[in-house]
């Protein structure tokens, strides 16, 4: 079940965006992940299903990063790259297409 529906380029791809992102804003991925679903356009309840105390602790994190909106569409990968892609240094760029 798990194959057929999450896993995708795409998905892969927003994953590696994802902590990416993280690395940036020296915050973990699941920190990312909830921000991002907290900073949607429309109404959002963010569920999650922590099996111990410190993985709702470590999920907390998520509620004080900010994402700005061209970040949504980078993850949602409706950009192709980052900010911090853009201004990077052209002869030290990594591709950021695979």
């Amino acid at each position: 079940m798990l194959t057929r529906c999450w896993y995708s380029d795409d998905n892969f791809e927003r994953r590696d965006r994802a902590i990416q992102l993280a690395a940036e804003k020296g915050v973990s991925p699941i920190n990312i992940a909830l921000a991002y679903v907290l900073h949607q356009s429309f109404p959002t309840f963010a569920l999650f299903g922590p099996r111990q105390l410190s993985e709702t602790v470590s999920s907390m994190g998520g509620l004080p990063v900010e994402l700005t909106e061209d970040e949504v569409k980078w993850l949602n990968l409706e950009e192709r790259e980052s900010d911090a892609q853009k201004n990077q240094d052209p002869s030290t760029a990594v591709a950021a297409d695979r």
